[in-house]
């Protein structure tokens, strides 16, 4: 997610931002998400301003693991000016760049990469560059991060042994798909252009070894994407051979292409390894609808099920979670931004069928990242529906939502079928969801346990995932309140308080979220004078949730 913001730079100078991950590396690690998020868009972005011809590559290695713990290389390399020897150690330091006349050619101060360093070194690791004047650069540091024990990798078996043709120019771009789409255990074979693609296509259509899709970039050489697809669809042999474009692009801007030539999905590059094997997978019709009496029915008065494209801006890890797990249970693709600044980037790189946008967040909130959708959208003309998420649910409150833009909004705590019924009421589009029964928990005064279960539709595993969540982030949310009352920050105050309050309100932490919302009212309200004693009370409450939380794990 962090490098598709970085992708519009690299596409609007022709640049290929190539992502790539060693098969070893964790699919999750424990670490400071904001830091490494810090120095990695630091070291592209740098890599992206002083290259104009050629490509931008971000790979990770896993160096090694022990126990609980890994440590990881991450590797940017351009083909860009390059630095001179005798500058390699001063770009380090604070307002040093390798050549003052870069400062007046690509802007900047040099400050960047002393404050990447930095926090590199306190990640335990060191930032080091290698370069030659023409040729390019590569920065690489290392960091040790813990292990998720608690987080199980999603597969996509049903592709494994099915035969895809991968049509991409770029090498090193090809190898990381081929050892991506390998993995997961699929067939491929490949081809640099577009016409050895068709004679690839023709031979193992009459030796009756299809290929079953095709991935091609859109930008070939001689005759780019368009042009075999048109070829495919012209070949009656290979005709209905489901074809996935890669692009630069905005997908929307090539919607009405997408419907011309008969091209069964778009995906953005850098491409997300999740989204690849989706689209895979449902091109090839290997994902099986859940039906039941009430969907057949609807089959019957012609609404069709169908796998939606969602954005979901929300910075509360619990509620990313939560909103993620109900959305792909169904077959749903879903794009996280973890705040409205990154939503609205994300927007701008991909083509959604609806948005989720939380109200309140850091660096922007919902109202904003709304507005700065609709304009964006007035330019298209399309407009793509944006459910709000809000804690609070009064008719000012939707007003306000109505607008800044949005065409609906769901008050939290989140439940499945309510969120599915707007879904369905905004795009069209049939999403369902059976509840599933459990047995009563024990009434408490701490928890909320009916409450929890409707906000996982009776799902008890997903529900202790997210408690797994909670239990890991509570101290540290707990200590950002603490610490925002001693600083007397009122606005510190009021983001701590709220996010801690969105994830009890979803588990049914009640209590404890009305002392996180008297919190959240006096930051907003700048009255800290009486906060310490509702944090006394507030501690005191969420020790009593966090206790039952623990007993419920272990039942």
């Amino acid at each position: 997610d962090t490098l598709r913001s970085l992708a519009v730079r690299a596409h609007s100078k022709q640049l290929e931002l190539i992502v790539s991950f060693a098969p070893d590396v964790p699919d999750e690690i424990v670490g400071d998400l904001v830091r490494l998020r810090q120095v990695v868009v630091n070291l592209v972005s740098n890599a992206v301003k002083f290259t104009e011809l050629g490509q931008v590559q971000f790979s990770v290695e896993c160096l090694g693991s022990r126990d609980d713990q890994a440590r990881l290389r991450f590797t940017v390399t351009d083909s860009g000016i390059g630095i001179p020897k005798d500058k390699l150690e001063s770009i380090f330091s604070e307002f040093e760049q390798a050549d003052s006349s870069t400062t007046r050619q690509y802007g900047g101060t040099g400050l960047g990469l002393a404050i990447a360093s930095k926090l590199v070194t306190l990640m335990g690791g060191e930032l080091v560059v290698d370069s030659e004047i023409g040729k390019g650069s590569q920065f690489s540091f290392e960091a040790n991060f813990l292990f998720d024990d608690t987080f199980v990798a999603e597969t996509v078996e049903e592709l494994r042994s099915h035969k895809v043709l991968l049509v991409i120019e770029n090498q090193l771009m090809r190898d990381n798909l081929k050892q991506t789409l390998k993995q997961a255990g699929v067939i491929v074979a490949e081809s640099a252009d577009a016409k050895s693609a068709l004679q690839t296509l023709t031979e193992m259509a009459s030796y009756d070894a299809p290929i079953e899709a095709v991935i091609c970039d859109v930008e070939l050489s001689n005759d780019d994407g368009s042009v075999l697809v048109e070829w495919i669809r012209n070949d009656k042999n290979i005709a209905s051979t489901p074809v996935i474009l890669l692009a630069k692009t905005v997908a929307s801007e090539m919607s009405v292409e997408r419907k011309r030539l008969g091209v069964d999905d778009i995906l953005i590059k850098p491409v997300k390894v999740k989204d690849l094997l989706n689209s895979i997978a449902l091109s090839l019709g290997l994902f099986v609808e859940q039906t039941t009496e009430h969907t057949r029915n609807e089959h019957a008065a012609g609404k069709a099920i169908s796998q939606l494209r969602v954005l979901l801006a929300e910075d509360n890890r619990v509620n990313q979670k939560l909103a993620v797990a109900i959305l792909e249970k169904h077959g749903h693709l879903v794009d996280v931004a973890h705040n409205g600044r990154q939503a609205v980037l994300m927007f701008q790189q991909n083509q959604y069928d609806v948005i989720l946008m939380d109200v309140q967040m850091p660096e922007m909130d919902g109202y904003q990242a709304t507005n700065d959708i609709r304009q964006l959208q007035s330019k298209i003309g399309q407009r793509v529906p944006i459910i709000a998420l809000t804690a609070h649910a009064g008719p000012a409150d939707r007003n306000r939502c109505l607008a800044a833009g949005m065409d609906e909004y769901l008050a939290k705590p989140i439940r499945a079928q309510e969120l599915f019924e707007l879904i369905e009421k905004q795009t069209g589009h049939l999403s369902t969801i059976a509840s599933k029964s459990h047995s009563a928990a024990t009434a408490s005064e701490n928890v909320d346990w009916e409450q929890a279960f409707a906000t996982v539709g009776g799902e008890r595993k997903l529900l202790q995932e997210l408690i797994n969540v909670f239990l890991k982030d509570e101290a540290k949310m707990l200590a950002n309140i603490e610490g925002a009352i001693k600083q007397d920050d009122g606005k510190e105050l009021r983001l701590a308080a709220h996010a801690i309050k969105g994830a009890l309100i979803h588990l049914g932490g009640r209590k404890a979220a009305s002392l996180a919302g008297e919190l959240e009212s006096l930051g907003k309200n700048e009255e800290l004078a009486g906060a310490d004693g509702v944090f006394l009370r507030f501690r005191e409450s969420l020790q009593g949730v966090v206790e039952e939380m623990k007993t419920f794990l272990i039942r």
